[in-house]
């Protein structure tokens, strides 16, 4: 009666590893369905005194990920916590490739 249970340990993990490891993004319990496939890298400013405005002081560095709309987020945050008006360009990287953005007045336009 243990063997069975053994058997069934067995198969439990190797399923576990087979959705982490070889299942594609988004699958339930795959490594990519906790993390961000999409990321924004923005060279910011502020639009009053042209000083530049990152990120990184701002947010968690292992939250930087999560492409437009944790992008949107942050332009929020700067706006209305620190009160700041930014612009800039950037790149947005994702699923369906890299493209281009712009920043006009904390808002992402295609660039």
């Amino acid at each position: 009666m243990q063997y069975i249970g053994y058997v069934w340990l067995v198969l439990a993990v190797a399923w576990s590893v087979r959705q982490a490891f070889f299942q594609k993004a988004g699958s339930f319990l795959s490594w990519p369905m906790y993390n961000s496939v999409a990321f924004a890298r923005v060279k910011l400013h502020d639009d009053a005194t042209g000083a530049q405005v990152t990120p990184w002081r701002d947010m968690i560095h292992i939250d930087y990920g999560g492409g437009i709309p944790a992008l949107i987020e942050y332009l929020d945050y700067v706006g209305e916590v620190r009160r700041l008006t930014v612009s800039g360009e950037g790149l947005v990287a994702d699923t369906d490739g890299y493209r281009a953005i712009r920043v006009t007045r904390n808002h992402v336009d295609p660039a």
